[in-house]
C-alpha cells in the first residue's frame, strides 16, 4: 500500500540527486535498562544518500555512519552506529523544507578500559525529525533530533552466556550537506 502510494505521487519527470553531509550533536542523552550510564561528549555523524524527487517532496535512501563516547558504570566506551534509512522531505518555501527518516541500525560497543566487560554489538532502528535550508543549489544546512535504539549483546559481561541489555540514545544535530 505504501509503495502504491509512493508511486502516486511521483511525478512524471523525478529527479535524482546524490548528496553527502556532516553533522556535529549534543551529548546524547542516553537510557539503557540496566547498566547505570552517562554521556560523555559530543555526537559525530556522516551520511551519503540517494534522493529521488516526487510531486511532493523528495524520498532518499541514506546511509550514515554514527559515533558518540558515554561511560557504562564509569569506564569509558565508544557507541558507534551504521544505519540505512528512508527520509522523506517536504519543501516548505524558499529553499526550507521539513525532513523525517526511518531506519534499521547497527550499533558496536567498544573501550580500552581495564574492565571491558560491556563491549559487545546489536541492531535496532532508528527515527529523526528535521529541517533544513538550501542557502545555495549545491549546500544546505540542517538542524534535527535522531533517535537510535539497539539490542547490545555483551559476551564478556561474565552474566551467563550472554549478557544483553537495550541502549537507547537521542542527540540533537547541526550539519551541512552538500549536493553532488
Amino acid at each position: 500500500m505504501l509503495i502504491m502510494a509512493v508511486l502516486a505521487t511521483t511525478g512524471s519527470a523525478a529527479s535524482a540527486e546524490t548528496y553527502i553531509g556532516v553533522a556535529v550533536g549534543t551529548a546524547p542523552s542516553i537510557s539503557n535498562d540496566s547498566v547505570p550510564n552517562q554521556n560523555d561528549g559530543r555526537s559525530g555523524r556522516l551520511f551519503v544518500g540517494q534522493g529521488f524527487g516526487l510531486r511532493y517532496g523528495t524520498l532518499a535512501i541514506e546511509g550514515e555512519a554514527n559515533r558518540f563516547g558515554l561511560l557504562l558504570k564509569g569506564d569509558p566506551y565508544n557507541s558507534t552506529m551504521l544505519g540505512v534509512a528512508a527520509k522523506y522531505s517536504f519543501p516548505l518555501s524558499d529553499g526550507f523544507s521539513i525532513f523525517g527518516r526511518l531506519g534499521f541500525e547497527r550499533t558496536w560497543l567498544s573501550s580500552n578500559a581495564p574492565s571491558n566487560a560491556f563491549e559487545g554489538s546489536g541492531n535496532g532502528w532508528l527515527f529523526g525529525l528535521g529541517a533544513e535550508y538550501r542557502i545555495i543549489p549545491l549546500v544546505s544546512v540542517f538542524v534535527d533530533y535522531e533517535r537510535q535504539s539497539a539490542t547490545i549483546s555483551a559476551p564478556n559481561a561474565g552474566a551467563g552466556d550472554n549478557f544483553e541489555f537495550g541502549q537507547a540514545a537521542g542527540m540533537f544535530s547541526l550539519g551541512v550537506t552538500f549536493h553532488l
